[in-house]
C-alpha cells in the first residue's frame, strides 16, 4: 500500500493517472447503485409491457416478497456504497499526499535558493577580500598588482641565480619565494586568492543550468592576471605537498587556463598542466 500511495503521488501525471482511474471505479459503481435502484420500476414496466396491466406492489399478500427484495437490494447497496465511501477516503489520502509531496519540493528549492544565495554573497566578499589584499601588498612603497607584475621577475632571476646550488627543486623554490614575497602582505593576497577559488568551486557545483557552469571561477578568473595565476602557482607549490598538489591542480583547471604554462620555471612544474595544453 505505501508503494501504491508513491506511485500514486510520484508527479502530476502520476496522480491524475490513477485519479482517473478511481473515478472511473467510483463511477462504474454509482452506475451500478442507480441500476439496481430502478429494477424493481423496469420490472413493474415489463409487467406492464408485457399483460396489459400495472402491477400492485404493496398489497398485503405482496409485503413479504417486497420485504425480502428490499433486504435484497439493501445487501447489496451497502457494500457498494462502502465501497464508494471507500474510493472517496483514497481519493482523498491521494491528494493530501500529492499536497505534502509538492510542499516538501517547494521547501527543498527554497532552501536551495538559500543555499546558493549564501554562497553567493560569500563568494562576492571573498572577491571584496582579494582586492583589498591585492591593495595591501606594498614594497618599496609600491603596492597593489605593480609589485605583483615586479614579483615575476625577481622570482625567476631568485631561481636561476641559484642554479649550482645542489638544493632539491621544491628547495629552490622556497628560497625564490622567501627573497621575492617576503615582508610585503603578498601570502594574504594568495591565501585570499585560494578561498575564493574554492568557494567559486562549491558555488559552480549549484548551479543547476549547463550555460552557467564554471560561472563564478570565470568571474574569479577574470579578475586575476597570468602574473597574478603564475605567482599564485608558485605560492601553492612551495606551501603544498604533492599530493595536495594532484587534487589542486585538476580543481583550479579554469584558473589555470589564463597562464601561459610556458612560463614555468622548469619542466617539473609543467608535468601537471600537460592535458590543458
Amino acid at each position: 500500500m505505501d508503494n501504491w500511495f508513491k506511485k500514486a503521488t510520484k508527479d502530476e501525471e502520476s496522480t491524475n493517472f490513477f485519479l482517473v482511474r478511481l473515478f472511473w471505479v467510483a463511477g462504474i459503481a454509482f452506475a451500478l447503485v442507480v441500476f439496481l435502484a430502478l429494477i424493481p420500476h423496469i420490472l413493474r414496466w415489463c409487467f406492464y409491457l408485457f399483460t396489459g396491466e400495472i402491477p400492485s406492489f404493496v398489497t398485503t399478500e405482496k409485503l413479504g416478497e417486497i420485504g425480502a427484495f428490499g433486504d435484497f437490494i439493501g445487501g447489496v447497496l451497502n457494500p457498494i456504497l462502502t465501497f464508494i465511501s471507500f474510493m472517496a477516503l483514497i481519493i482523498t489520502i491521494i491528494l493530501q499526499q500529492r499536497e505534502l509531496s509538492d510542499a516538501r519540493k517547494e521547501f527543498q528549492r527554497t532552501a536551495n535558493a538559500l543555499e546558493k544565495e549564501n554562497i553567493e554573497n560569500t563568494f562576492f566578499k571573498l572577491l571584496d577580500r582579494v582586492d583589498t589584499a591585492l591593495n595591501n601588498v606594498t614594497k618599496n612603497q609600491k603596492n597593489g598588482r605593480v609589485v605583483i607584475d615586479n614579483a615575476v621577475d625577481i622570482f625567476k632571476k631568485s631561481f636561476n641565480g641559484q642554479k649550482g646550488v645542489q638544493w632539491p627543486h621544491v628547495g629552490k623554490l622556497k628560497e625564490a619565494r622567501e627573497e621575492t614575497y617576503a615582508n610585503n602582505n603578498s601570502f594574504n593576497y594568495f591565501s585570499a586568492i585560494s578561498s575564493a577559488a574554492q568557494l567559486a568551486i562549491q558555488a559552480d557545483n549549484t548551479l543547476p543550468s549547463p550555460i552557467e557552469k564554471n560561472f563564478y571561477t570565470e568571474l574569479l578568473k577574470d579578475q586575476l592576471t597570468p602574473e597574478d595565476i603564475w605567482s599564485f602557482y608558485y605560492f601553492l607549490r612551495c606551501n603544498k605537498s604533492d599530493e595536495e598538489l594532484k587534487t589542486l591542480i585538476p580543481k583550479f583547471r579554469v584558473i589555470w587556463l589564463k597562464m601561459d604554462h610556458t612560463t614555468l620555471l622548469e619542466s617539473s612544474d609543467k608535468e601537471p598542466f600537460h592535458i590543458y595544453e
